[in-house]
């Protein structure tokens, strides 16, 4: 799948991980993701029909931010499937990050209300 597919792929509903990319590419920040819901996909101006642009709520703090398509991996979540675009039903969910200063591998749990 191309890049412009993958893009095609994102949905109002879909639920992504989001890892800004640094200001800085040499001192990355590892501890700068977070996970979203998509509540609206913005189409580019050359190419309206391709999202590149997503408003994403975040889960923890409620906050909605703009989002560029190549900060999000759309996560496959076993069993979910919103059932409106407004109502957001995703529980808990487990996170297996790796870090590269420490090569050491954790588990980040969240539980949503």
């Amino acid at each position: 799948m191309g890049v412009a597919s993958e893009f095609l792929a994102f949905q109002v509903g879909d639920v992504v991980l989001v890892e800004p990319v640094p200001a800085d590419p040499v001192q990355p920040n590892d501890c700068d993701w977070w996970i979203g819901q998509i509540i609206h996909v913005d189409g580019g101006a050359r190419e309206p029909n391709v999202p590149t642009m997503f408003q994403v709520w975040d889960v923890d703090t409620g906050a909605i931010k703009w989002v560029n398509a190549d900060e999000a991996t759309r996560l496959i979540l076993k069993n979910y499937e919103p059932l409106e675009t407004n109502q957001f039903i995703l529980k808990s969910t487990t996170i297996y990050k790796h870090n590269k200063r420490t090569s050491k591998r954790y588990i980040h749990k969240r539980t949503f209300n």
